[in-house]
């Protein structure tokens, strides 16, 4: 809904830079959205496990905004190659709650 991007526009990235990259490791207890922003025509985002393992690679060409979901819960890192500035957030997913 609008009044939610508009407050996702307030919170500051988990990760940002430029070019190529390596994230400190990060736990994941919940599912948890990854929701990352690139100003450049190249960005290659690989999701790894502590162990060095890719649980997913992701493209972004030409700039924009992307998203993916971490299902399960464990230690991860990001390995980011970029041509211009981006931006990572982590967004637990917070499941609604049910009233009977």
């Amino acid at each position: 809904d609008c009044f939610e991007r508009e407050t996702r526009k307030l919170i500051q990235p988990r990760f940002s830079g430029r070019l190529g990259a390596v994230s400190e490791p990060f736990d994941v207890t919940v599912p948890t959205r990854i929701r990352y922003q690139s100003d450049g025509a190249i960005f290659v985002l690989y999701l790894k496990t502590v162990e060095d393992r890719v649980v997913q690679n992701i493209h972004l060409g030409g700039g924009g905004e992307g998203t993916y979901v971490i299902e399960r819960p464990g230690r991860y890192f990001l390995q980011i190659d970029g041509s211009e500035t981006w931006r990572i957030w982590l967004e637990p997913q917070v499941a609604p709650i049910v009233q009977n």
